[in-house]
């Protein structure tokens, strides 16, 4: 083995010429530097393994494994075997981290004393950005808890994974990961993250989730995640009666249950919607609002950035009900809003629009908001409020 380093990021990479340097570099430019870059070129067939060959010339902490196609959970199994660190991150080779993300989530982990921390992330897309919390609350849980168990895979009452299942923009223990390498399937194409991650999290006591976007997502549409396979529903069983078989053994099925069967039906809605054609860009939005008022040509502003504002973003951008003219909050100077296209209401001073959209969940807390935006000499006919619906 290799002389030991703090931390392994492990980064499988496909075809991916056009992001790679900029994933690479967000990694070596790490606030935390005791680090080691394990990059398995997985048979591209493109020029990202000789990109990634140059950068390991020019940095020893980068090390390359090239070898035949074999798909991203092999990718993953070998650069787990091959880590040093102590602690394991996973990166997607088209994808990019924030500065500070491995210290930030190294000193978590340690202050902590917990076997995993998770954080939020920032989904990207080419003009704009949405910021995808886990969802539940920032604190440390026991994996034994009651609660813990019964929110992590899905959360009923607000539509949400409890813990996002992609295995980046997470922190692993390496002696536990490493326990898992044999119990990797590389059969499963769909869901493979989260069948990994919950034989991580059975073999673990705590985790600590983290209120931090701290990784970049990029979405595009040849990504291998956004594209529709005819074995979808197989794959997606498969993975459900694995889920079962594990959580039965580890004595925790009835607890969890109930938000396996409800991350199952939302399954299936995507199966749906990847089946017929509906976008490779459309995602189920936590929030919508039912459109009756407005015809495709209204030109909307949409005024709040929350989780309801997100979900109405997701939605118009989907469903292209109107003409979405600005995005704005009153708490528009944060990085991550600005990254997503969020400016402030001063600024829509010479956009010409029908209305203003409030993104609220409740009626009686859009009195303020009015009063604000009346108080700048906004029309009160033109400021809108209706109910969000959610799936």
């Amino acid at each position: 083995m290799d002389k030991s380093v703090e931390i392994s990021v492990i980064v499988p990479a496909y075809n991916i010429e056009k992001y790679i340097g900029q994933c690479l570099e967000s990694i070596m430019c790490q606030t935390f530097q005791d680090i080691e870059i394990i990059v398995i070129d997985d048979g591209s067939q493109d020029d990202t393994g000789v990109i990634c060959d140059r950068y390991a010339a020019h940095d020893s902490r980068v090390k390359v494994i090239h070898q035949k196609n074999a798909g991203v959970v092999s990718a993953r199994k070998k650069g787990i075997e091959s880590a040093a660190g102590r602690m394991i991150a996973f990166a997607d080779g088209d994808d990019w981290l924030e500065a500070e993300m491995l210290g930030k989530m190294r000193g978590v982990m340690l202050r902590e004393e917990v076997d995993i921390v998770v954080a939020g992330f920032v989904k990207d897309f080419e003009d704009s950005g949405i910021l995808v919390y886990n969802g539940l609350p920032e604190k440390k849980y026991s994996i034994s808890d009651k609660f813990f168990l019964k929110n992590a895979i899905y959360i009923s009452d607000t539509k949400r994974m409890g813990i996002e299942s992609y295995l980046w923009a997470k922190l692993f223990r390496t002696e536990i990961l490493k326990k898992c390498i044999g119990e990797m399937d590389e059969d499963i194409h769909y869901a493979e993250d989260l069948l990994l991650l919950w034989k991580y999290l059975v073999k673990s006591k705590e985790i600590y989730v983290l209120d931090e976007a701290l990784y970049h997502y990029r979405q595009r549409d040849e990504s291998c995640v956004h594209t529709y396979d005819d074995n979808f529903y197989s794959q997606i069983n498969e993975v459900y009666n694995r889920l079962k078989r594990l959580f039965i053994e580890s004595n925790i099925y009835e607890d969890v249950k109930e938000s396996l069967g409800q991350w199952m039906f939302k399954n299936i809605l995507v199966g749906i919607n990847g089946r017929f054609d509906f976008g490779t860009t459309f995602t189920l939005p936590e929030y919508y609002f039912e459109n009756e008022l407005f015809d495709k040509g209204t030109k909307v502003v949409l005024y709040g950035a929350g989780r309801v504002g997100q979900g109405y973003f997701q939605f118009i951008k989907n469903t292209k009900c109107v003409n979405l003219v600005a995005w704005v909050d009153k708490n528009y100077r944060k990085g991550e809003l600005q990254q997503m296209g969020v400016v402030s209401i001063e600024d829509i001073e010479h956009i010409e629009y029908d209305y203003i959209l409030i993104a609220t969940i409740y009626e009686n807390m859009t009195k303020d908001i009015k009063c604000e935006l009346m108080n700048i000499g906004i029309d009160e006919r033109k400021i809108i409020w209706l109910q969000p619906k959610s799936y």
